[in-house]
């Protein structure tokens, strides 16, 4: 929830973005049609879910559904091929939020470096992965 408000929502205002992601059902949600989110006593909680009740109806909708699919052929794809790229696929090298990061935008750059000179210096038919297999 706390990803979803950050991407949707800026303090109160709304930034104009969607998070499109199936929610995860814990055991204690209310069902979609219940309005338990509007019985809370503390205004932040209260907010909070009726934001994620607005995102779980969002994702069900016939756009959220449409965008989701979307993503699954666009962006999913690209994520699996980039892992096995850097054989970032079965696990990571360091322990840690931060050093996962730094070495995700260390293959983030070596992949911009290896498109640029596959743009610049090889035929037509050069990939990225042939140029790695190279080194």
């Amino acid at each position: 929830n706390r990803y979803g408000e950050q991407i949707e929502y800026n303090d109160t205002r709304r930034t104009g973005r969607r998070f499109v992601c199936p929610s995860i059902r814990r055991p204690n949600d209310p069902p979609l049609d219940d309005d338990a989110y509007l019985k809370e006593r503390h205004r932040d909680r209260r907010v909070s879910r009726a934001r994620r009740h607005a995102r779980k109806q969002f994702f069900r909708s016939s756009l959220g559904r449409r965008l989701s699919r979307r993503r699954r052929k666009t962006v999913e794809p690209f994520n699996e091929w980039f892992k096995n790229l850097f054989d970032l696929h079965d696990h990571v090298w360091h322990r840690g939020l931060h050093n996962n990061a730094t070495q995700i935008l260390a293959a983030i750059y070596a992949y911009q470096i290896l498109v640029l000179y596959n743009r610049r210096f090889a035929t037509a038919d050069g990939e990225i992965q042939w140029i790695l297999d190279g080194l």
